[in-house]
């Protein structure tokens, strides 16, 4: 499940009833307190923290079973794709240098992204 609050994204560790069996192997007691670790009441907090008055904004936190991780995305310098090379074929060549992570960033906006394309278009 993932909740969007005030710009905050939580995204929980949620349990699918159905595929739930599937994750487990072991006899049905193990079923029982694998399920109960991943209770909804495991996650909550989380959930009640972000939308509280003093949460911190920007934020991915990933829960399940009562562990709390904070998550970030980062933001490659990225490549600029001209003519020919703008295309699906253009970017599976250009793969190596758009996915490599030297000079990567953690966005504080959405409006970093644009900036760093900004200065790509500028020839920098």
């Amino acid at each position: 499940a993932a909740f969007l609050t005030r710009g905050v994204l939580m995204v929980a560790a949620g349990v699918d009833p159905l595929s739930f069996p599937r994750l487990l192997v072991g006899p049905p007691i193990r079923f029982a307190a694998a399920f109960e670790a991943f209770a909804p009441e495991k996650v909550a907090p989380g959930a009640l923290y972000l939308v509280s008055e003093n949460a911190p904004s920007n934020v991915i936190l990933g829960a399940g079973a009562g562990v709390f991780q904070a998550s970030y995305v980062t933001l490659t310098p990225g490549t600029l794709l001209t003519g020919e090379a703008l295309s699906p074929e253009g970017v599976a060549d250009a793969w190596d240098a758009i996915a490599n992570r030297h000079g990567e960033i953690v966005p504080k906006t959405g409006a970093e992204q644009a900036m760093t394309i900004g200065k790509l278009l500028q020839g920098g």
